[in-house]
């Protein structure tokens, strides 16, 4: 069963996060020292250097893909889709081993600001595009899309931050992140059977916020946020299920950050539940 755009509930506008996000890139990046460019990052194999050029490979792609139809490199016989783009992506980073720092700032910069206007101006943001799997969506809309490229690129900021020891986070964004991660939830609570009007409770307790799922009509709907239970929200008791973390947690467990571990999440309720929502996906990869 596929998931129905309805079920992602209200649509976000993540066009002032894009931005906020692709300037800070822009000057980071173009403030780094020679040491810095090959500083190790959380993505395997990849240095600060190969972590910017994926980034511009996927400003490219998106462009080529979005903006003008291009189709990009076939699969092979029998090759999955995670597969598949661990495939491409190191494909091109390896190509851009090729190039200088200088040169990666420019395209950084260049592909970058066409991407902002593409998204700005090109295209609308209620029509049917590119699916967005992890949520479960085979036709999905602009406005997912767009999102979903928005935290790609500030997972990565994080993971380029890291690395050079120039940390940058906050809370708002962190909030904004996690609300888009999370409307994938519908998605990973499929399999799980539920009463009609049942509720998973989703706690960000540093942020003092809580998301809820809600089941009916056989299916999970994001409900969206709402202040926690110290606040006027719902009792944890009261949910089907619930789970406790920080903002930071769910961001680095649900892109699978090499410290985003199961040990950071406080779980009560339906156990099938509970670990469908630690163990939630918001990326592009193998299962665990």
């Amino acid at each position: 069963m596929t998931v129905a755009v309805e079920q992602l509930g209200v649509p976000i506008d993540a066009r002032p996060l894009m931005h906020a996000v692709r300037a800070r890139l822009d000057a980071l990046v173009a403030d780094l020292d020679d040491a810095d460019w090959r500083r190790a990052t959380v993505c395997p194999g990849w240095d600060v250097a190969d972590l910017v050029a994926h980034v511009v490979g996927d400003d490219l792609g998106r462009l080529s893909r979005t903006h003008d139809g291009a189709a990009g490199p076939p699969r092979r016989p029998g090759e999955d889709r995670p597969a598949y783009l661990d495939r491409i992506n190191e494909e091109w980073v390896v190509a851009f081993r090729r190039l200088s720092p200088a040169v990666l700032v420019s395209l950084l910069g260049a592909g970058g600001g066409e991407v902002l206007a593409m998204w700005d101006d090109a295209i609308d943001r209620d029509d049917p595009a590119g699916a967005v799997s992890w949520a479960g969506l085979e036709d999905g809309a602009g406005w997912m899309d767009h999102a979903r490229d928005t935290t790609e690129y500030w997972i990565h900021e994080q993971h380029l931050r890291e690395a050079v020891g120039r940390p940058h986070v906050e809370a708002d964004e962190v909030a904004a992140v996690v609300d888009i991660l999370g409307r994938g939830l519908p998605h990973a609570l499929e399999a799980v059977a539920a009463p009609e009007a049942a509720h998973v409770e989703v706690r960000a307790d540093d942020m003092g916020l809580a998301w809820r799922i809600d089941r009916r009509d056989s299916r999970w709907w994001f409900s969206g946020h709402r202040p926690a239970a110290s606040d006027g929200g719902d009792a944890p008791d009261a949910a089907f299920a619930a789970v406790s973390g920080t903002g930071d947690a769910y961001w680095r467990r649900w892109s699978r950050h090499p410290a985003g571990g199961r040990g950071a999440f406080t779980t009560t309720g339906d156990a099938g539940a509970a670990a469908a929502v630690v163990d939630h996906v918001a990326i592009i990869r193998a299962p665990d």
